[in-house]
């Protein structure tokens, strides 16, 4: 039988005794041994880097290194060869010394002959074997245990943990800090006692069981768990330790909880028979429809040619990236599948139909089935709509009357206003007059040579006169009622007012642009009236630039109600109407934010006390209205205010 005899390097400076060693071993051992001399750690060096040995025999003393550090020196370099020891008898504490770090044994020199230095080359050599054996054995046990996704536990007869691999981290956390702490601590309580006694009959007869239970973790989570125990025996056959392998299928018992849920439903939608149900194969790409699915999507049965490209042919252009993205988030894992999208029929109508699906997974936690099913939901969409569209004309005639409600009250107001304004203007009418007169006569009589004296009596004049203009403004928004309409072209009427305020314009240094619709058609008013509503719109403009700016005339018609800006209220106009509208824009600094929304109360005004009554505005408004127009004033972004009415034009010819 052919061998390979055992290589071995002699690390001794001392060639006779190297001699004598492989004198010994050749007469017990024949050629078993093939023995190289090295006199130096040096020498040791290059012979082990160019040919390999199975152990190496170092004596500690050398002339370049001694004791314990010759060892240490030469384990660095070959660390995974036996090394045996040589030593004398006053060396053995420092031999000993050697052995404790990693050298496979030592003997001394003086005792060494050729049959105990074969037996201890032969066991240190086998030793090593055995000892790499293990090694690789227990790499590959780690390898296998950190690298699979089971959970592999070892546990003592306590169910006390001794050993868990990495992946525990996914389930329990940390493995380093699950050891010692009892297997049993986790366990749900409601499988407790279950899994408790199957442990104790697993110790107690030495046949592993299967188990399935539920952890339930510190954050209150609950992880399924479906395990497998088997036991380890010491050498009196008794049980010592337990392997549980187990596996996490909390996933496989969701999906089963879903298909559960889905098959109820699918049951119960069967039985009301408005359902279609549908199964996809998503490795193969093969989906089948039952015969309510034909229906609800309008195609005639068996025109559906079963793959998911089909199904995606049918979807409407606005809803199909949503719904097939939808759909491929719950493949993913990302959200479930219940969704809403249209789908056109072959006779190019749209339904809406509501779709809910569940995803089946395999053990890899790839999705490889779908089911599911479709409603035709269209009539509840369109029942919807017509709800909708019922609560907003209901809401809208609420809003009109409520804004009815509220324009009677304001007119039933200003009806008590104007009532008490007619009254206070024809009570203080007479008396001004007769205080006019009285500073008339005192004037003729009175000294003009006096200046003191005319001043006061002028004074008192402006006062009665300004207190005149109070009272007929006050007559004038009590009698505004008494209208004299005729049909009349606006802009003739706005170029008209415009030319009786001309001086003020050129006075104020105001420039004047004009936009205005020669095409505008005519419009029913009181011209007076409404001249009196635009001098005073120009007025108050005027003072509001002054000195210098740009006031702005625009007039433009539209249907009703595609108008470019509408006022609040829309009570007096309805669909159809042609609508004239005015725009009067000025540059100056605007109105105030505080009163903005007032400036068509009477006696409201932004003007400083003693220039403005504050009943220009509320007077203007109640002309238009009486026109069956509305008015607003706001302020402009680029600065300035604008002023815009709108009147209902005549059907009558433009003149």
């Amino acid at each position: 039988m052919e061998y390979q005899p055992i290589n071995v390097l002699v690390v001794e400076d001392d060639a006779a005794y190297v001699e004598y060693l492989r004198a010994g071993l050749r007469s017990v051992a024949g050629e078993q041994f093939a023995l190289r001399q090295a006199e130096t750690l040096a020498d040791a060096d290059v012979q082990l880097s160019s040919a390999p040995f199975d152990l190496v025999v170092l004596d500690l003393n050398l002339p370049e290194s001694h004791g314990l550090e010759t060892f240490l020196r030469l384990r660095a370099r070959v660390s995974k060869t036996p090394i045996l020891v040589l030593t004398s008898v006053d060396d053995e504490t420092i031999a000993l010394a050697a052995v404790r770090a990693g050298a496979q044994e030592y003997l001394l020199k003086t005792q060494v002959d050729g049959k105990t230095l074969a037996r201890v080359l032969r066991y240190a050599v086998e030793r090593k074997r055995v000892e790499e054996q293990l090694r690789e054995r227990e790499e590959f046990f780690r390898l296998i245990s950190e690298n699979v996704s089971d959970l592999i536990a070892v546990l003592d007869k306590d169910g006390r943990r001794l050993y868990n691999s990495p992946s525990y981290v996914n389930v329990l956390g940390d493995p380093a800090k699950l050891q010692g702490t009892d297997s049993l601590a986790e366990i749900h309580p409601e499988d407790f006692p279950r899994v408790k006694q199957i442990f104790q009959e697993t110790v107690a007869t030495g046949v592993g069981q299967r188990a399935e239970f539920r952890f339930l973790r510190k954050d209150g989570s609950v992880r399924f768990v479906e395990s497998i125990g088997n036991v380890v025996k010491d050498e009196s056959g008794q049980t010592s330790k337990v392997v549980v392998v187990s596996r996490d299928i909390t996933d496989r018992k969701r999906a089963e909880e879903a298909l559960r849920v889905v098959s109820n439903r699918l049951m119960l939608a069967t039985r009301a028979g408005n359902v279609g149900i549908w199964d996809w194969d998503v490795v193969q790409n093969k989906l089948v429809w039952d015969d309510a699915m034909y229906r609800v999507y309008g195609l005639p049965p068996d025109h559906f040619r079963g793959a998911y490209e089909a199904w995606e042919g049918t979807l409407h252009p606005e809803d199909k990236p949503r719904a097939t993205a939808e759909l491929q988030m719950a493949l993913r894992g990302e959200k479930d599948f219940n969704t809403e999208f249209r789908v056109i029929w072959l006779d190019r109508s749209v339904h809406h139909i509501k779709a809910d699906g569940v995803v089946l997974r395999d053990a890899a936690g790839q999705p490889v089935q779908m089911l599911g099913m479709n409603w035709d939901i269209t009539e509840l969409r369109r029942t919807e709509e017509t709800l909708r569209q019922t609560l907003a004309e209901l809401k809208a005639s609420h809003d009109k009357l409520e804004a009815t409600q509220m324009q009677l009250i304001q007119a039933a107001k200003m009806e008590s206003v104007g009532q008490l304004a007619a009254g206070v203007a024809h009570e203080v009418k007479n008396p001004l007059q007769t205080i006019q007169m009285g500073i008339d006569f005192v004037g003729n009589i009175t000294s003009k040579s006096d200046p003191n004296v005319k001043m006061v009596l002028d004074d008192m004049l402006n006062a009665v006169r300004r207190a005149d203009k109070i009272v007929r403004q006050l007559l004038d928004f009590s009698t505004v009622r008494d209208l004299e309409l005729a049909p009349h072209n606006l802009n003739t009427v706005l170029q008209h007012s415009l030319e009786l305020v001309r001086f003020e314009l050129v006075r104020a240094q105001i420039e004047v642009q004009l936009h205005l619709d020669s095409e505008l058609p005519l419009v029913v008013l009181d011209r007076n009236k409404m001249e009196q509503v635009f001098i005073n719109l120009y007025m108050n403009a005027i003072h509001a630039m002054s000195p210098g700016g740009t006031l702005s005339l625009h007039t433009c018609m539209h249907h009703w109600p595609q108008v470019a800006s509408q006022p609040d209220d829309t009570t007096y106009f309805k669909s159809g109407d042609a609508i004239v509208l005015v725009e009067i824009t000025d540059t100056g600094s605007g109105i105030s934010e505080a009163v903005l929304d007032r400036v068509f109360e009477p006696f409201v005004t932004t003007k400083p006390t003693g220039s403005g009554t504050g009943l220009g505005l509320a007077v203007t408004r109640n002309i238009i209205n009486l026109h069956g127009g509305n008015i607003a004033l706001r302020n402009r972004a680029e600065g300035g205010a604008r002023v815009t009415l709108w009147l209902r034009a005549s059907d009558l010819p433009t003149s």
